[in-house]
């Protein structure tokens, strides 16, 4: 548990501008604990593709996330302030309350490559996606996940000029992903011929 409140109420900040990850588990699914980040500001201001607040690496034991402020800047694209990566089988329980992940151009705020419970509250999520469920690409894969988002807010934005930028705010590339949205507000916005939708399921 990293709890970064301060006596004075305000909240520590963790942030780099050198490297890819701000914070990362490494590949280590044997931690036998979850994962807890409380009362923080993590920042990722390298500029460097697909840069990262935290990325996990097979973690298997769960992850937390409590009055947590996660932002990367976009860099030369594809920056994930929170990537739940490696390759495992096991369900990874993900809860996120009360916290703001957000990641500028073309980003994505949550990422994830394997099987997650995912579980957000009264939260804030920005990006071209906010939560990416990806297929096997070196891991498991995202099938059988649930999401699972409630009070919070979605603003997913498609600022690309590519030929195949069309793109969703929920975006969900392997089966079996079941998804629920309770007392959102949704803000979808796209470029000129650039459609941009609150859900894209892909293969």
């Amino acid at each position: 548990t990293i709890d970064g409140l301060k006596a004075d109420g305000d909240v520590c900040r963790i942030s780099t501008t050198t490297a890819k990850k701000t914070l990362d588990t490494l590949q280590n699914t044997e931690i036998g604990h979850e994962v807890v980040l409380k009362n923080l500001e993590v920042v990722n201001s390298s500029g460097i593709s697909g840069c990262r607040c935290l990325d996990t690496r097979g973690l298997e034991s769960g992850l937390v996330l409590d009055n947590v402020f996660m932002t990367a800047d976009n860099g030369s694209g594809n920056t994930q302030p929170l990537n739940i990566g490696g390759d495992t089988s096991e369900v990874l329980d993900v809860t996120i309350t009360d916290s703001r992940i957000v990641a500028d151009g073309k980003s994505y705020a949550i990422t994830t490559f394997n099987t997650v419970n995912l579980s957000i509250d009264n939260s804030y999520l920005e990006g071209w996606a906010v939560v990416y469920l990806k297929s096997p690409d070196s891991s498991h894969g995202s099938r059988d996940s649930t999401v699972d988002i409630r009070d919070s807010e979605i603003v997913s934005s498609n600022k690309n000029k590519g030929e195949t930028d069309d793109f969703g705010a929920i975006v969900l590339e392997d089966p079996r992903i079941t998804v629920r949205l309770t007392d959102i507000t949704a803000t979808i916005s796209e470029t000129t011929g650039k459609e941009q939708r609150l859900f894209l399921a892909s293969e």
